[in-house]
């Protein structure tokens, strides 16, 4: 369950903020090989935010927060690159102006409703990748 947060001191209009929304969770389910369902957007625009002690010239802070393993090395790159672009068209945040963090928690410190997320050991007849855990739901 991905959450992405944008925090901006720029500001959209509710319909660029919703296309915004739709390119960003299309790419995170798609980048991090989760259902669109599944991913969290939230954008914090108008915010006071400084970038080098300026506050007017536009900037970001971009934190995505997901299940340990879930964000891959190599994929952090490619993130970056999905969503720069989109902070640049909807705000005119310049990629210089802007801090990505990536936040991982372990499984079972996430829950959906009454439901704790718990890692179980694949199988050799899974048909995951060789290695990779699979993530199952335990009512809490």
């Amino acid at each position: 369950m991905p959450v992405l947060f944008v925090t901006t001191n720029s500001t959209a209009s509710l319909e660029a903020k919703t296309q915004l929304c739709s390119a960003l969770t299309h790419g995170v389910g798609e980048i991090l090989r989760v259902p669109n369902g599944h991913v969290h957007i939230v954008i914090n625009d108008g915010q006071f935010l400084a970038f080098g002690g300026d506050h007017l010239t536009p900037a970001g802070l971009v934190t995505v927060q997901a299940a340990t393993l879930q964000i891959r090395e190599e994929n952090r790159k490619v993130l970056c690159d999905m969503i720069m672009p989109l902070l640049a068209n909807t705000y005119s945040i310049s990629s210089h102006r802007t801090t990505t963090f990536f936040q991982e928690f372990p499984v079972e410190n996430i829950a959906v409703g009454n439901q704790v997320m718990l890692f179980s050991k694949p199988s050799l007849d899974d048909p995951a990748p060789q290695g990779s855990p699979r993530v199952s739901m335990q009512k809490a």
